[in-house]
């Protein structure tokens, strides 16, 4: 499975330095999210080499020439015995940055758009969500959740859950019905999205939905809610 995920890296690779103006995006989001699996798994030597060139075709996306072998991630001396928190937020706070710049990258018209903002949403909804809380990183991600959500031809699962998400983390921080009654809305439309069910994703949805549903019944007292959850 390793060498086949290698293998089409580097096909991917060949194929973005032939033409990085139109597929260096793309390949830096490929790039960004194998990094990110990295440094969830601990890699961290791995996480910054994939990331390092992440970078490299954003700005070779850009227009910019950057030659083969060009470093950008800064990484202090000792990184590994630094606490593994620091250097865990360090890293994803760069796979932010980067997201933001493909996002800001690929045309709107770009099938993977909407999955690059998505992306970029949940990882500002995880952000908001830490303590102490960021209102502005939690809007954010529900405007640009939604942003992806209406740009795809047929309804997501994924796309629709995070719109969810983000809109019940927003309900959590300030009481706004209308951000659970959106958040209960979306999540019921990610149970019935086309291939919900065999990306293996329902029981995750479903879990979400009764959450949501609980958070309404909890403020509001309809029992109905109760029920359904």
């Amino acid at each position: 499975m390793a060498e086949n995920i290698d293998s089409r890296l580097e096909s991917a690779r060949k194929a973005a330095l032939a033409d990085p103006q139109r597929l260096g995006g793309e390949f830096a989001l490929l790039l960004t999210e194998q990094g990110l699996q990295k440094l969830r798994s601990g890699r961290w030597d791995a996480a910054i080499q994939l990331l390092d060139e992440a970078q490299a075709f954003v700005r070779r996306a850009s227009g910019e020439q950057v030659p083969a072998g060009t470093k950008r991630v800064a990484v202090p001396a000792g990184t590994k015995s630094l606490d593994p928190d620091l250097s865990v937020r360090g890293l994803s706070d760069l796979a932010n940055a980067t997201l933001r710049k493909i996002v800001d990258l690929l045309p709107s018209s770009h099938p993977l758009a909407p999955f690059a903002k998505s992306r970029l949403s949940s990882r500002l909804l995880q952000h908001g969500t830490t303590l102490p809380l960021d209102r502005q990183a939690i809007d954010e991600a529900v405007r640009l959740s939604s942003g992806a959500s209406s740009e795809v031809p047929v309804p997501d699962a994924e796309l629709l859950t995070n719109v969810g998400n983000a809109l019940r983390a927003r309900f959590e921080l300030t009481g706004d019905i209308a951000d659970i009654d959106g958040a209960i809305d979306h999540l019921s439309q990610a149970g019935l999205a086309p291939r919900a069910a065999d990306a293996g994703d329902l029981h995750v949805i479903l879990a979400d939905l009764g959450d949501a549903l609980l958070a309404r019944y909890e403020a509001t007292g309809v029992v109905a809610d109760l029920n359904a959850a």
